[in-house]
């Protein structure tokens, strides 16, 4: 979902775009209130289905019948790296459609968690990740250091977690390593938090063509991803199994 280096640049002035301060605030508001209504949205979505999912039974079928797991998470892939294409493009509405789709498949993926753990630890969770989420968002906000510079060690963090995560899964099945998986996830999407804030700063004084509405969900997509990602990585550490 990410953008290019080439697409957005820290030396890129407001004056050189010829856009007032007051004009880029204007706009920063609007894309960032767009961003986390959006976000929001998507998290209640993402809820419900997992309530209804769980509700309704549909959670045992998919237990005994593996195959619909992997036909969802691949779906999960396909949609969000077609919605960020669409992005690119500025379609808003099909964007907003898979986004919306992609919201809905994560509730029935995620529903497990709530046969696994308690609600109340659930709940809890939640809470402390969304205060973690807004302290790192705001420091991506208010830093001054150029975060865009780590992007390529993000982006090997993500690689990395994926890898040895599947791999132990498949192979070790270590409870010790996936703890240690889960505190490095933690730490390293407290990061990536943050210089998702800074790099929509920089999308809207970049010169990308994108409305204020697209720009809105691309970093709505961005920090659900961000959101849930840290959620799921917390309840793996602290949460209570029922």
């Amino acid at each position: 979902m990410a953008f290019g280096e080439n697409e957005f640049k820290r030396n890129e002035s407001i004056a050189e775009l010829n856009i007032s301060v007051s004009e880029y605030q204007q706009k920063l508001s609007m894309v960032l209130n767009y961003s986390f209504l959006f976000m929001f949205i998507a998290l209640l979505l993402t809820a419900n289905t997992a309530l209804i999912t769980v509700k309704t039974g549909f959670f045992a079928i998919l237990l005994t019948n593996p195959p619909i797991y992997l036909a969802l998470a691949v779906a999960d892939i396909i949609i969000v790296t077609v919605c960020g294409a669409l992005i690119r493009k500025n379609n808003l509405i099909p964007s907003a459609i898979l986004f919306t789709l992609y919201s809905v498949i994560n509730g029935i993926i995620f529903s497990s968690i709530l046969v696994i753990y308690t609600g109340e630890s659930i709940v809890s969770i939640f809470f402390v990740t969304a205060v973690v989420f807004a302290v790192m968002a705001i420091f991506g906000y208010t830093t001054k250091t150029d975060l865009t510079r780590y992007s390529r060690l993000f982006f090997m963090g993500l690689i990395s977690v994926i890898i040895v995560s599947l791999v132990n899964m498949l192979l070790f099945k270590s409870s010790l390593l996936d703890v240690g998986i889960s505190i490095f996830a933690v730490i390293l999407f407290l990061g990536i938090i943050a210089y998702d804030m800074q790099k929509i700063k920089l999308l809207c004084v970049s010169q990308t063509g994108l409305s204020v509405y697209t720009l809105g969900l691309y970093g709505a997509i961005e920090f659900y991803l961000d959101f849930i990602n840290l959620f799921l990585r917390l309840l793996r550490l602290f949460g209570k199994r029922r």
